[in-house]
């Protein structure tokens, strides 16, 4: 009875372990007759759960893709109508009907990474350099903003072994840049010269404690004025838990009585000497 009883415990631990993105059989290990048909039930109910789970993801992720095209379509019409406007009036709404469509268009983005993430984008990655992607992301942050002085960007200093999707770490970074960029009021700091670790600086308004539990919600955001859809930081904590990346958001920054500091660290591989 004692060893029957240490076998469903261990099972139980099995089963424990599984998630949203594992839902494989269970393995027969410490499982006995008497119990299989409840482990082989548990099974059909998981595997029915997959597929309904998957068809959720599909439909996110190709209603998103179709709504792109008439979203350009429409916004490419504004932007004419815009510009052929004599009257100030017409002009001034085709540019409200543009500034809502470039919203809609990066909403779309925002689901479409989502769908990504809840598909499991940060898992099992085989081990890459990331410094290079990190350099080029930086880059593309200069390059992007209208103001690259209000940017203190220091790049990677070595090779950063890591098992991490590109993809999945350009998500993660994109999202914490645009935050910052536009919560922030004045200078953005990105630091990446710590191997394994980046650090994202903005100044703002210290965040209370309700406010902290609010943005990490799924479309919580600061106040409902705020800019955004309160989904990019749901998208970067969805990621850094698949990979083993470590995710830290501070307020005030340390040394200061304002400002955010995040700080997301990266599973570094340790590479063995060649002997």
């Amino acid at each position: 009875m004692r060893r029957s009883a240490g076998m469903v415990t261990a099972l139980s631990a099995d089963i424990a372990r599984k998630s949203e993105h594992d839902l494989s059989p269970i393995s027969r290990k410490h499982a006995f007759a008497e119990i299989e048909p409840a482990v082989n039930t548990l099974d059909r109910l998981m595997a029915r759960l997959d597929t309904a789970l998957e068809a959720e993801r599909a439909f996110a992720t190709n209603a998103a893709h179709e709504l792109r095209t008439p979203v350009a379509i429409a916004m490419a019409q504004a932007q004419r109508l815009k510009a052929m406007a004599r009257d100030p009036a017409l002009a001034a709404r085709a540019g409200e009907i543009e500034t809502g469509l470039k919203r809609l268009v990066r909403l779309i983005e925002r689901l479409l990474q989502m769908s990504r993430a809840q598909s499991g984008l940060g898992r099992n990655a085989p081990v890459t350099d990331i410094a290079p992607v990190i350099d080029m992301l930086l880059r593309e942050l200069r390059g992007s903003v209208a103001e690259p002085d209000k940017l203190i960007l220091q790049p990677t200093t070595s090779p950063w072994p890591c098992r991490l999707d590109p993809d999945a770490l350009g998500i993660i970074l994109n999202n914490l840049f645009d935050n910052a960029l536009k919560h922030g009021s004045g200078p953005v700091t990105v630091n990446a010269a710590t191997p394994g670790q980046i650090a994202i600086a903005n100044e703002c308004d210290r965040l209370s404690a309700a406010e902290f539990e609010m943005i990490k919600r799924r479309f919580g955001r600061r106040a409902p004025t705020t800019e955004g859809f309160g989904l990019g930081l749901t998208i970067v904590q969805e990621l850094c838990s698949q990979s083993g990346c470590g995710f830290d958001i501070r307020s005030p920054r340390p040394g200061s009585d304002s400002g955010v500091l995040v700080t997301v660290t990266f599973p570094v591989e340790r590479r063995e000497p060649l002997t």
